[in-house]
């Protein structure tokens, strides 16, 4: 979901085995298709 959530707007900062999002005012909305 990392490259989905940049797109969006969120920066992404990983400190030891945690990953710390920072969100916007607002995330701008894309498409997105998921495998699972």
């Amino acid at each position: 979901y990392v490259d989905e959530l940049t797109r969006m707007g969120a920066t992404i900062k990983v400190e030891g085995n945690s990953a710390i999002i920072y969100g916007t005012d607002g995330l701008q909305e894309q498409e997105s298709v998921h495998r699972i």
